[in-house]
Formats: structure tokens, C-alpha cells, sequence
């Protein structure tokens, strides 16, 4: 096999990557209108708005430095995981100061999780789905311990997180 055969065999591949990443690159943009959109149509109390406001400058210049300033020549898989990742850490942050487990913004996970199933594959879109499920844990961490135990806790962070993991099931099937 010649060098040449060789970069036309990866042609293909390239291709779907950086279709892939024009993808992810609108589902970021996608992801901050929509946050801004609840801090313009929820008001949020002083201290949360900042909150969410200095959430959306760093999360905006963290897509700008990936996307528009090459930190990274190459799109790669390590590069969408990154991406990815960002996007879970980003939707965290404003979740917690927009209600944390009663707020509007908490099926955002569902961007993330769609995104690394149609690209990462399953094994890290179920890295990513346990996450998530962390984070739900982390969200509702206000509960005390003598509940956490009980099988109503459980039912509920079942009932919770059933509509990510069948998702994120669903997703990398197809």
C-alpha cells in the first residue's frame, strides 16, 4: 500500500469528522442562545443572572478558541470529546444557578448526550450518560442523607434520569 492510497483511504473519514464538528460547532451556539434566551425570558434573581452571564462569557470564548482560533488544527475525536465534555461542565454550571433540579434548563443534558452518541460512540456516550447521572446526584445533593437511602429518593432519580439513559441508548443505536 502506497502513501498515496493510504491519505485517499482516510479522505472519507476526514470528511465525516469535520462534518461532525460543523455539527457539534452548531449545537454549542445552539446551547448558549438557549441559555441566554432563559436568562432574557426568566429573569433570574441578581446574583444568579451574573452567575449564568459569566457561565456564558466563559463558555463562548472557550467555542470561539476551539472553533475560530484553532487551538487544535485538526478536528479529531479527542477534540469533539473535549467539546462535549465543555458542553456537560457549561449546562452544570447554569443548571445549578437556575434552580438546580427544578430547572428549566436541566434537559439541556440531552444536547451532549445526543451529540457524543451520533459521534464518540458508546462507550463515551455512556462515560458521558453516568456523568450526567452524577450530576443529577450533585443537583439534588440539598437532600438529606436518611433520604438518599430511601426507595422514594431512588424512584425518583430513576424517573429523572430514565428519559437521558434511554436517549443516549436510543441515539447510539442508530
Amino acid at each position: 500500500m502506497t502513501a498515496t492510497s493510504a491519505a485517499s483511504d482516510l479522505q472519507p473519514q476526514w470528511d465525516e469528522l469535520r462534518g461532525f464538528s460543523r455539527t457539534v460547532a452548531e449545537i454549542q451556539w445552539l446551547l448558549l442562545i438557549l441559555v441566554l434566551l432563559y436568562q432574557v425570558v426568566a429573569e433570574p434573581a441578581t446574583e444568579e443572572r451574573t452567575a449564568i452571564y459569566t457561565g456564558l462569557l466563559f463558555y463562548g470564548a472557550l467555542v470561539v478558541g476551539f472553533r475560530y482560533y484553532n487551538f487544535y488544527r485538526r478536528d479529531s475525536l479527542w477534540k469533539l470529546a473535549a467539546e462535549t465534555w465543555a458542553m456537560l461542565l457549561f449546562i452544570s454550571f447554569a443548571v445549578w444557578f437556575s434552580g438546580k433540579l427544578e430547572s428549566p434548563l436541566l434537559n439541556l443534558y440531552l444536547l451532549p448526550i445526543i451529540t457524543s452518541a451520533l459521534t464518540l460512540g458508546k462507550l463515551s456516550t455512556l462515560l458521558e450518560a453516568a456523568l450526567v447521572c452524577a450530576c443529577y446526584i450533585l443537583l439534588g445533593s440539598s437532600v438529606n442523607t436518611a433520604s438518599i437511602l430511601s426507595s422514594a429518593y431512588w424512584s425518583a432519580f430513576l424517573a429523572q434520569v430514565a428519559p437521558v439513559l434511554l436517549v443516549a441508548y436510543i441515539t447510539t443505536m442508530l
